[in-house]
């Protein structure tokens, strides 16, 4: 009676290490990835390709409002990370985004200037 009750209770803790954290871990993972591919479309398939002021004003908001929307799922994920090698790379993924000359502010920057120039 006694080991069918620690099973369970081994069993109870491993649903729950699934359910909530290795799951929501997983679900970071596919989030980033599929945002840093969104954030891509946005900013080089719509806002530097579009000639139309009022489209590239949108795909412009678009790009931010993914990006911002990554940065925060980068927070969850370093949040969920278990150990020093995933933090590191979370980390590293992060600089290079949104560091200083990093991808984002590159993008930013760059889609300021054109957004300035086409006025």
């Amino acid at each position: 009676m006694l080991a069918a009750h620690r099973g369970r209770t081994q069993q109870t803790a491993i649903v729950d290490r699934l359910v909530h954290h290795l799951s929501p871990a997983r679900q970071a993972a596919e989030q980033i990835v599929i945002l840093d591919r969104s954030a891509a479309a946005a900013a080089a398939g719509g806002y530097l390709l579009s000639r139309d002021k009022t489209l590239a004003a949108v795909y412009l908001r678009d790009y931010d409002q993914v990006v911002q929307h990554l940065r925060n799922v980068l927070i969850q994920a370093n949040t969920l990370s278990d150990t020093q090698k995933q933090r590191q790379d979370i980390q590293q993924f992060t600089r290079f985004y949104f560091g200083s000359g990093g991808y984002y502010h590159y993008c930013s920057l760059f889609g300021t200037c054109l957004y300035t120039a086409n006025e």
